[in-house]
């Protein structure tokens, strides 16, 4: 499974880097690695972080500038990501577009403030207007990353349902009746029958 996807970070960072900065939308372009990263973490939390910066330093090697500003900007996304899907119920239908919307303001704003911050970003409005129209590029790139994603991975078993399958696993069932709330079947002995069919009698007293 991290082989696959591994695979699918790559092909969805060249696509970017190779086709969709082809096909800007009021000079914004889609990033369909951050919906990417984001259904990661939900299915995996505990591969969101890494999955976030490796991401994004893939990003930072393709697209150049400043060597770390993407690798921040995913990581700080797919750790939040993760934290989310650990407290609530990852399978509401809305989630991942709320969710894609709102790790697109905090990419963009991070990526913003860092380059201010570094004097490579004139002030002046960067947001706004642009910023609405990233959010709905990457609300697009949303559905077959999702899709893609939970197609790969499929969702983490419960806590009680991995101990009933480690147990299963481990033969101690098969061993032991008692561990799975078996009873053995005890029926009653009889006292004459390895007699009778020796031949012999039986004292009925």
């Amino acid at each position: 499974m991290a082989a696959a996807v591994a695979v699918l970070v790559v092909a969805t960072v060249l696509v970017h880097a190779v086709w969709l900065v082809r096909l800007p939308v009021a000079g914004q372009v889609a990033d369909p690695a951050l919906p990417l990263v984001l259904a990661v973490a939900f299915r995996r939390p505990a591969w969101g972080p890494v999955v976030g910066a490796a991401t994004g330093f893939l990003q930072d090697l393709l697209f150049g500038g400043s060597l770390g500003l993407f690798t921040l900007a995913k990581l700080l996304v797919a750790q939040g990501a993760a934290l989310l899907a650990r407290g609530v119920v990852i399978d509401q239908p809305l989630l991942p577009w709320v969710v894609t919307a709102a790790a697109t303001v905090v990419h963009q704003v991070t990526v913003v403030l860092v380059l201010r911050v570094g004097g490579l970003l004139p002030l002046g409005p960067t947001l706004g207007g642009p910023l609405l129209v990233q959010v709905g590029l990457n609300l697009a790139a949303a559905v077959p990353a999702f899709a893609l994603v939970y197609r790969i991975l499929r969702p983490p078993l419960p806590p009680m349902r991995r101990r009933l399958v480690a147990q299963t696993t481990s033969g101690a069932w098969g061993r032991d009746p008692r561990a799975a709330g078996r009873v053995e079947d005890r029926r009653p002995t009889d006292p004459g029958g390895a007699v009778r069919r020796a031949g012999g009698r039986v004292d009925g007293r």
